[in-house]
C-alpha cells in the first residue's frame, strides 16, 4: 500500500485543505498518521479519526496523542478515534501495546470531546484515580470506548467505584465499552446510589472485566446504576459463565 499523499504547499501557515473540519484516515500506516500530524500547521477539525494498518505501540500512542494536543484545537475537535480493532497483527505480540494513563494525559485538553474511541492491542489499563481525572477532563462525553483485542498484559484496575465515578461526572454518557473489576461490590450495594447519580447510559459493553462471587449483588448494582441499560455485552471467555449470570439477573430487574 502506498503512503498517502500530504500535499503542502507556501508557508507554514498556507497548508492545502486548511479549511478541513473532518478527517477519516482509512488502514493507514502509523508512520503516514504521524507525518501528517507532524505538519506545522494548527487544525480547527471537528472530527479525526485514524484506523491504523498495524497496531501503534504504547511510544507511538504516546507520540500521536502529543501531537494532536499540539496541531489540533482543543475548541472545535470533539470526535476523536484512534482504532487499531482492523489492523494487521504482528506474529510476536511485544510487551508495549498498552494505553496507560501517562500516555493518554496530552488529550486531557480537549474538554470539548463527545466521542471518543482508543482501541489498541493490549487495551487501556487505568485506574479509578485516572478514570475520574479523564471524567472531569471529557465532561460533555456521549460515547467512550477504550478497548483492546483480548490480550492484556495487567489486568483493569478500574473497580465499580471508579465507573460510578465516570458515570457521575459524564452525565451526557449513552454508550460505554469498558473493562472493570467487579469483583469488589461497594458495601452499601444498590441501596448506596442515590436516585441524582443514576446514569442514562444505554449501552455498555465489557472487556476482560472481573465479576464478582456474588451475581444477584452485582445485577442489582449495575441496574441501580444504569437503569435505563438497553445492551448489554461481555466480550471475556475465561469468566463469560460468571458474567451471563450476571446479566440475566440484570435483565428480570428490567
Amino acid at each position: 500500500m502506498q503512503d498517502p499523499q500530504w500535499c503542502v504547499y507556501g508557508g507554514s501557515s498556507d497548508v492545502a485543505f486548511k479549511a478541513l473540519r473532518e478527517l477519516v484516515l482509512h488502514y493507514v500506516p502509523v508512520e503516514s498518521c504521524i507525518t501528517f500530524l507532524q505538519i506545522d500547521h494548527s487544525w480547527s477539525l471537528t472530527r479525526f479519526e485514524a484506523h491504523f494498518e498495524f497496531p501503534p505501540t504504547t511510544a507511538e500512542y504516546m507520540l500521536i496523542h502529543s501531537l494532536i494536543a499540539e496541531r489540533l484545537s482543543a475548541e472545535t475537535l470533539n470526535f476523536l478515534q484512534l482504532d487499531a480493532s482492523w489492523a494487521n497483527r504482528p506474529d510476536d505480540i511485544p510487551p508495549d501495546m498498552l494505553v496507560t494513563f501517562e500516555v493518554m494525559r496530552p488529550l486531557l485538553g480537549f474538554s470539548h470531546l463527545r466521542d471518543v474511541v482508543i482501541h489498541s492491542l493490549g487495551g487501556v489499563v487505568l485506574n479509578d484515580l485516572e478514570i475520574e481525572n479523564i471524567a472531569k477532563a471529557w465532561p460533555m462525553l456521549e460515547d467512550l470506548r477504550f478497548s483492546g483485542d483480548g490480550w492484556r498484559p495487567l489486568p483493569t484496575r478500574i473497580t465499580l467505584a471508579g465507573l460510578r465515578t465516570l458515570v457521575r461526572q459524564c452525565r451526557k454518557l449513552r454508550s460505554l465499552w469498558i473493562s472493570f473489576d467487579a469483583f469488589i461490590i461497594p458495601p452499601a450495594g444498590a441501596d448506596g446510589i442515590p436516585d441524582n447519580e443514576r446514569s442514562r447510559l444505554a449501552h455498555l459493553r465489557m472487556d476482560d472485566s472481573i465479576p464478582s462471587s456474588h451475581p444477584e449483588p452485582l445485577a442489582a448494582y449495575l441496574h441501580a446504576l444504569f437503569p435505563e441499560l438497553q445492551t448489554f455485552e461481555v466480550n471475556v471467555c475465561l469468566t463469560q459463565d460468571a458474567w451471563k449470570e450476571v446479566k440475566q439477573r440484570l435483565w428480570m430487574l428490567k
